[in-house]
This record gives C-alpha cells, sequence and structure tokens, in this order.
C-alpha cells in the first residue's frame, strides 16, 4: 500500500461541522465521502472546487481515462441523482463475485 494514496484530499465542513471529505487520485477519479442529506445541497459546490483547483492528469492506456470519474455505490442514490441533476453520466456498472 502506498503512503500517499491520493494526489490531494480534503475535509468538507460547514456551520454544523465536519460533513463529510472529498480526494483526488493518480487514476483520476473523485471520491465523496459526504453525511447523508448533504448531497444535494453540497456535491455541486465541492466539484465546482475541484475541478476549479485539479485538472485530469494526461491519459494512459491501460491506465487511467483523460477525465475525472466518480465511483458510487448502487445503494447511494442520492450522490446518483446530485450527479445527473448536475450532468454527470453513467459511465459503467461493474459487478464483483467473491471467491471462497
Amino acid at each position: 500500500m502506498r503512503a500517499h494514496p491520493y494526489r490531494c484530499w480534503y475535509l468538507v465542513a460547514d456551520d454544523s461541522g465536519h460533513v463529510g471529505s472529498v480526494y483526488v487520485t493518480d487514476d483520476n477519479t473523485i471520491g465523496l465521502d459526504l453525511v447523508a442529506g448533504q448531497a444535494e445541497r453540497l456535491v455541486g459546490l465541492i466539484l465546482e472546487f475541484v475541478l476549479a483547483e485539479h485538472e485530469p492528469l494526461p491519459a494512459v492506456r491501460s491506465v487511467r481515462g483523460a477525465d475525472f470519474t466518480i465511483n458510487v455505490a448502487p445503494g447511494n442514490r442520492e450522490l446518483s441523482a446530485a450527479l445527473e441533476d448536475l450532468g454527470w453520466g453513467v459511465l459503467q456498472v461493474s459487478y464483483r463475485m467473491s471467491v471462497i
């Protein structure tokens, strides 16, 4: 495991205190972790900040694409809806099989 797995990492706070975090990785992934009920209010502001401060790293075939992506758990309908409202499109749906 790398000692510094993120290009950058920020805590998200408002007047009530800590409400989440956001990070950007070397594979151009943006990770969002917010307290329930905050996505609609904060996702646009957070992404506006991240996109103003950071550009995607250049594409490298079989390593990373040229654009930022955000992975969302299937049950996180709040974050999915907020991203869709902002014009982010679904790129893929991934499945896994646990090997025992």
